[in-house]
């Protein structure tokens, strides 16, 4: 039973169902799912001159993001043509004015988990979502890095109102509680223990 469905334009955005299912042995699953999709996010690392390193952060005012201090990684929806990078590439041009081109981006779940899985899964029991994880790094004069602290960015045309910080890096974990940015954070650490970056 489809219970409610959102549109983004033309396209099927988000869909609630609730469904009969059982599994191989004829017990019933639990039968409410918030089918979002995929999505991509991407931990953006500035480095200065000096060795700092900075994480770009965005914060987005939207009806879920009520308290002001909220930070979360650059993401997006993905469009279903499967071009994960590409996808990246672009929103994260959108929120941060960054241009990058998606060879330059690292996709830190294809790295770790292969082909095993599609992503980061935020809410196995009531989601069909995915996170692919990326990486990009840019090294940038101190000055240029700043200047992106409060710069207003999204696009308005779709409600969006964004607006830079960034965070040193080595501070990230404990400063914001975004899971997508928690999650990233991991493993990006994990990978340059193993000696994979």
């Amino acid at each position: 039973q489809v219970q409610s469905v959102d549109m983004f334009g033309n396209k099927v955005g988000f869909v609630k169902l609730k469904s009969e299912v059982y599994d191989r042995d004829g017990d019933p699953l639990a039968g409410i799912c918030f089918l979002r999709g995929g999505s991509v996010a991407v931990l953006v690392i500035l480095e200065s001159e000096s060795g700092k390193e900075y994480c770009l952060q965005v914060r987005i005012d939207n009806v879920c993001t009520v308290q002001p201090q909220y930070m979360a990684l650059p993401a997006g929806m993905l469009d279903g043509n499967g071009d994960f990078g590409g996808a990246m590439a672009r929103e994260m041009e959108e929120e941060t004015g960054i241009r990058c081109d998606a060879k330059n981006l690292l996709d830190m779940t294809a790295l770790v988990y292969g082909e095993d899985f599609e992503g980061m899964y935020p809410s196995v029991g009531a989601c069909d979502e995915f996170i692919r994880l990326f990486l990009f790094r840019r090294r940038m004069r101190q000055e240029e890095i700043l200047s992106l602290e409060g710069k207003l960015m999204g696009l308005r045309e779709e409600n969006e109102k964004i607006k830079l910080c960034l965070v040193p890096l080595a501070d990230l974990w404990h400063l914001s509680p975004d899971a997508k940015g928690l999650c990233a954070l991991l493993l990006y650490s994990k990978l340059k223990e193993a000696g994979r970056l």
